[in-house]
């Protein structure tokens, strides 16, 4: 029997576009009307004689939530002999996703039933908060005669990117104290059942890149390359030893574990970035390397007293879709308990995924801000705009006195968290304490 094809990509714009098919010898009469603008577009009917079965496209344009992991894009459109959202999200929607997008569908009439093939973009989680990681694949989902008990028949895996902002420059701590994991790279000198050993990175870490399994595209795992150089040390009461390492292959997982080659001149061997080795905070490498601390007069954000930051723009953990620039422009709704002491706070909101950027700054004396009060970046505000998804980072500082100058612009990439407290605090130790919330934000492209 002849393949028909149903075309459900988006963006369908002709103003009229008819085709006639034959159907084991059935007239088969397809019809697309749309207005003029994709915008006005209505629907998409296909009459399939012979088995009297309608397409019909019911909700063109529309986003919607199909629950707190699992949303669809702007433009993905709902018909009604497709593989339901129920059966994708069972199927696909893995623990180890922070968020999964429905992009797109392409259903085909087949001998028996449909086939539906689904775009979906999947987000992973993020356990030690140094990598990003993106999965597109198509799930290719079957149905019987009618178009209905749809089930998963395969999955191929279309692209799988890494983005590691954090990675450079950061310190490692050996956190099961097994020292033969990092014998074949240090060899025997200088290490004990007593060593604490640590990994730094430099900021040359330049890209971790995985590799298609062209056998199998199922896996939930990917070979990597990668580059990059560091010091693995060893401290041993007052005994301090270290060599140089390099980076080159390993492989990460969809879960974030990630397993990378060290090599130095006495060997080589894997470290598992998750298992084996827990990222380190600036207090705890001030602590560990003390000549290295920029100044005595340094505060750290787990060290101040913390309140309560409260927002109504914040859904199960993802800012509102108007928040973002492409989308409205519009600050988030904040309040907070005002703060004895305090003249004033200082609002900051950044992109800790992308080198920091800065979205929102202001110094203000109110403790409840409305939604959209700020909106361009001359009130301080540029919201999201992140080519996939990514961590926004926004705090509150509860301030003694206004600062003369907090050298911080909008819309602009720089210091760190850490830095930025510190230029807030001064010598005046000006920072009284803070709230902080934590979201993410998408928006959504086709692959």
């Amino acid at each position: 029997m002849k393949k028909e094809l149903i075309n459900k990509k988006l963006g369908l714009t002709a103003a009229f576009i008819t085709t006639a098919m034959v159907l084991a010898g059935c007239k088969t009469q397809v019809t697309t009307q749309t207005s003029e603008t994709a915008a006005k577009a209505q629907m998409v009917v296909e009459t399939v004689t012979a088995q009297e079965i309608n397409v019909e496209k019911t909700g063109a344009g529309t986003e919607h939530e199909i629950n707190e992991r699992c949303i669809a894009a702007k433009t993905y459109d709902v018909y009604n002999v497709e593989a339901p959202e129920d059966v994708i999200v069972s199927e696909c929607l893995s623990d180890d996703y922070e968020t999964m997008t429905l992009v797109s569908h392409e259903v085909e009439k087949a001998d028996s039933g449909f086939t539906d093939r689904v775009l979906i973009e999947a987000t992973p989680v993020n356990p030690t908060e140094m990598l990003m990681q993106t999965i597109s694949f198509e799930a290719v989902f079957a149905s019987d005669e009618n178009g209905d008990n749809w089930s998963l028949k395969e999955t191929k895996r279309n692209d799988w990117t890494v983005e590691s902002p954090k990675l450079p420059g950061s310190t490692w701590k050996l956190q099961n104290g097994d020292m033969n994991i990092v014998k074949g790279i240090f060899g025997d000198t200088g290490l004990s059942d007593e060593s604490n050993v640590y990994l730094r990175l430099k900021g040359n870490v330049g890209y971790i890149s995985p590799t298609k399994n062209e056998t199998d595209t199922s896996v939930d795992e990917a070979n990597i390359v990668t580059n990059g150089s560091g010091t693995l040390i060893c401290l041993d009461g007052e005994t301090r030893s270290e060599i140089g390492i390099k980076l080159s292959d390993g492989s990460i997982k969809e879960n974030g574990e990630l397993i990378l080659t060290l090599t130095s001149d006495k060997g080589n061997g894997k470290l598992n970035f998750v298992s084996e080795l827990v990222p380190m905070s600036i207090k705890e490498i001030d602590s560990v390397f003390p000549e290295e601390k920029v100044s005595d007069n340094v505060v750290y954000l787990e060290d101040l007293n913390k309140f309560e930051l409260r927002s109504e723009s914040l859904d199960n953990g993802t800012w509102l879709k108007e928040t973002g620039s492409r989308y409205g422009n519009n600050s988030p709704q904040l309040s907070w308990d005002a703060v004895e002491g305090a003249s004033c706070y200082l609002v900051l909101m950044i992109d800790e995924d992308d080198t920091n950027h800065v979205h929102w700054i202001t110094v203000t004396d109110k403790t409840d801000l409305s939604y959209g009060e700020f909106n361009s970046p001359e009130n301080g505000y540029t919201g999201p705009y992140p080519p996939r998804l990514h961590h926004y980072t926004l705090c509150v500082f509860a301030l003694k006195n206004e600062p003369a100058d907090h050298g911080i612009l909008v819309d602009f990439q720089g210091k760190d968290l850490h830095e930025r407290l510190n230029d807030i605090n001064g010598s005046e130790d000006n920072v009284i304490s803070y709230g902080i919330l934590k979201g993410n934000y998408t928006w959504y492209t086709i692959f």
